[in-house]
């Protein structure tokens, strides 16, 4: 064989290339298939774990809890009429039997379309909102079903985490276990809340319309289930327009649905939402019940006030007369801070925020009931109760105390005198500790030292150095102690400036010290506005 007839050595290569070609190809189809199944293996029984692990601590769960609903107190005022509810989670039970089918429909479509048919957890939505969560790298849809939301509310599973979410899945399923769908959409609608204060659909229909769920029209009930997620800034009473805007968009939801069609949703969308001006509940003072939660809980020693009825000593015309009053008060030390001239214009502070705070108190001088109580000004934004839990000053309204203190211990009287002269403030330490005692007070616009004076005039005058100086005669210690007996429970400071209101009290105690002036030196009981609490049964 001559050279010119060998095999060319690249066609022998190219022709061991071709041949081994299907070879490596079907090596490496095997060992990629071999990767997916280990690797799905690994995930299953991984998958599995994590899934016994959630199943374990959901069965850990008490069911039960589903059909405990929290009912919340009425508080009565004194002709009997409901002043509020002092529970947060107050809520108007309604039965299956109540609640329309047009509600359930528009609750289907504004919140699980496929309630009906899942087991608790809807894998469709939970794929759709992983997807969208990955794309933003963090939790932003939740496809939760009406079952997982009341998991969530029963067993307040809150915080937007993952952990939260597979273990309300888990509850959600054991949940699908124990009660009928019926059950469940029942459980979960007297629970939700609907802004205002409303919990559940029973007191939500009543607050916005005046109605019982079964009276409740197609639009009203899209409404109410158009505001379950922004509950609050989608309120009628706040923002109509956007409360409008809700019921459309969930009346058009359901026409997606089938549950209406185009034109009965448009028909629908053009009507007006008719809603209660003033139901009651959304005007309730907040401070009062606030105030009549902690009295209630202190006099049962911390148990539930679930189904109680609360009767109070509150006057309704006297806390309506004490607001207005609390209200033209401020709005006019504002406008003449602003101006100088006094108005009645209560806008002269435009952000609420700088707007002056006061309080008021009215007890009854017999018994020590409290009647009347203005915790802040605006009682809709604000549970707290400046007149019992705010310590101030007291400053010249202080006086009297001291002045009876004297009397009481026989070192002085109204007739004897005392000397009103310049004192200096290192011996009373009044906001300094150097230069002369100032005099100040609403009694006092333009301080006159007049020397010798009857201590009965030098109370009625105000008058600062005189006081104090009938203060050390009596003794610092002998003031306190007559201070406590006439009810002021609040420490007051070991130093002279006591004697003219420097310790800080609270407006009710010393409303209850004063009223033994009116009492003739008798001081009422600090009994609060309760009169009786009734349990279900009455």
């Amino acid at each position: 064989m001559t050279l010119h007839h060998l095999p060319d050595t690249r066609s022998y290569l190219s022709f061991l290339n071709r041949l081994s070609r299907p070879i490596r190809k079907s090596l490496l189809v095997r060992w990629g298939l071999a990767f997916l199944i280990i690797t799905a293996m690994i995930g299953g029984i991984f998958g599995a774990a994590v899934a016994n692990s959630y199943h374990k601590r959901a069965l850990e769960l008490d069911y039960s809890q589903v059909t405990n609903i929290r009912e919340g107190a009425t508080v009565l005022d004194s002709t009997g009429n409901q002043l509020g509810a002092i529970s947060e989670n107050r809520v108007v039970i309604v039965s299956r039997d109540e609640i329309p089918d047009h509600f359930l429909e528009a609750l289907y479509a504004a919140e699980d379309s496929r309630f009906k048919f899942h087991p608790g957890y809807d894998l469709k939505g939970i794929m759709r909102a992983a997807i969208a969560n990955l794309k933003k790298q963090e939790i932003d849809q939740g496809a939760s079903t009406i079952t997982q939301q009341l998991a969530r509310n029963c067993f307040e599973l809150t915080g937007r985490t993952y952990d939260r979410k597979l273990l309300e899945v888990f509850a959600a399923r054991e949940i699908e276990k124990a009660y009928t769908k019926d059950e469940i959409v029942t459980h979960y609608l007297n629970r939700i809340y609907l802004g205002n204060g409303f919990w559940g659909l029973g007191a939500a229909a009543a607050g916005y319309f005046g109605k019982s769920p079964s009276e409740l029209t197609v639009g009203e009930s899209a409404m109410l289930c158009g505001m379950i997620r922004y509950p609050n800034p989608l309120s009628p009473f706040k923002n109509p327009q956007a409360a409008i805007a809700a019921r459309n968009r969930i009346l058009n939801r359901m026409a997606d649905e089938g549950f209406l069609t185009a034109n009965e949703a448009g028909q629908l969308s053009e009507k007006p939402l008719y809603i209660l001006e003033n139901d009651g509940r959304n005007n309730q003072p907040r401070f009062l019940l606030a105030k009549v939660e902690r009295e209630a809980k202190s006099l049962l020693n911390g148990a539930s006030l679930d189904g109680m009825t609360i009767e109070t000593a509150v006057e309704p015309m006297l806390q309506k007369v004490s607001e207005e009053a609390v209200n033209h008060r401020l709005s006019r030390l504002e406008s003449t801070e602003l101006t100088g001239t006094p108005t009645n214009d209560s806008s002269a502070s435009a952000n609420p925020e700088d707007r002056l705070q006061g309080s008021a108190i009215v007890i009854e001088n017999a018994t020590g009931r409290v009647v009347a109580v203005v915790g802040s000004r605006d009682h809709q934004e604000s549970e707290y109760d400046r007149a019992s839990l705010t310590r101030r000053p007291a400053g010249t309204a202080f006086f009297p105390l001291l002045y009876a203190a004297a009397y009481d211990s026989g070192v002085s009287s109204p007739l004897s005198t005392v000397f009103d002269a310049p004192i200096d403030n290192r011996e009373v330490m009044m906001g300094g500790q150097t230069g002369i005692l100032g005099e100040w007070g609403v009694e006092n616009l333009q301080p006159v030292y007049r020397g010798a004076i009857p201590s009965g005039f030098a109370l009625i005058a105000g008058k600062n150095a005189a006081s104090v100086r009938l203060g050390f005669e009596t003794g610092l210690e002998t003031v306190r102690q007559f201070a406590a007996r006439a009810g002021i429970r609040s420490p007051l400071g070991d130093y002279p400036s006591t004697f003219i209101g420097a310790s800080e009290v609270t407006l009710e105690e010393l409303t209850h010290a004063y009223s033994a002036f009116a009492n003739t030196g008798w001081k009422t009981a600090d009994t609060g506005p309760i009169d009786r609490i009734l349990d279900r049964n009455g």
